[in-house]
């Protein structure tokens, strides 16, 4: 997908109050949200701040600050921190090519984050290059519409959705993949995959969790910025 240059590598989305478990009891929820990082873990040159001489900014370092940070203030005040990532994780810079993405997820093990949704270039080194990846993530890599071509079932190595407790809350996680996948990766990266109808497979996710008993349900889409 088109590439979201991080300047610091971390979004904020939002902060919501929520209804605790007691009536009227107020929870705090902070999710951290981050895509499109494409190997961006190392500081790059702000020449928009200074042409001539442009300062270092970004990178790994500077997220990790800003989210420990918060991690420190929710473990004094007691509120949960979800941390996921919208996919297309290393393609693109020299560290995470040739790392093949390992420097990536162990960056990503290191800051602690819950879940993670494959972007279509993340298959660019091939299907087992990212299973290599996702024996190496100490988190889920979920999607809910790829699934094995031959037997019909969600592809193995990816779960359709999680179900994480955060401050007594079931927070439900899902994903879903573009489908262009098909068109944007070479056949054999992807041979064995069938990427299906993202919305059906997104509301057939959301339906399972709520099932299940989600309080809440978070969905990691990666289809594009028009969709997104």
């Amino acid at each position: 997908m088109t590439r979201t240059w991080w300047l610091i590598a971390i979004f904020l989305l939002y902060f919501t109050g929520l209804l605790g478990r007691e009536q009227g009891e107020l929870q705090r929820l902070t999710i951290f949200f981050t895509n499109d990082v494409h190997g961006g873990i190392v500081p790059q040159k702000a020449e928009f701040l200074n042409p001539d001489f442009p300062p270092m900014l970004g990178g790994a370092a500077s997220a990790a600050a800003i989210i420990k940070r918060v991690q420190a203030q929710a473990a004094r005040e007691g509120f949960p921190i979800l941390l996921i990532d919208g996919g297309d994780i290393f393609q693109g810079t020299l560290v995470g090519t040739l790392s093949k993405g390992k420097a990536v997820v162990e960056y990503m093990n290191q800051i602690g984050y819950d879940a993670v949704v494959p972007g279509n270039h993340d298959f660019d080194l091939g299907k087992e290059n990212l299973i290599e990846l996702i024996k190496a993530s100490q988190f889920p890599w979920v999607s809910c519409n790829i699934y094995d071509a031959e037997t019909g079932e969600h592809w193995k190595w990816v779960r359709p959705w999680v179900i994480v407790e955060k401050a007594g809350f079931r927070l439900g996680i899902t994903g879903a993949t573009t489908v262009g996948t098909e068109h944007m990766s070479f056949p054999e990266h992807i041979r064995g995959l069938d990427f299906r109808n993202e919305v059906l497979s997104l509301q057939q996710a959301v339906d399972e969790l709520r099932a299940q008993g989600a309080d809440i349900v978070v969905a990691l889409v990666h289809t594009g910025l028009p969709y997104d």
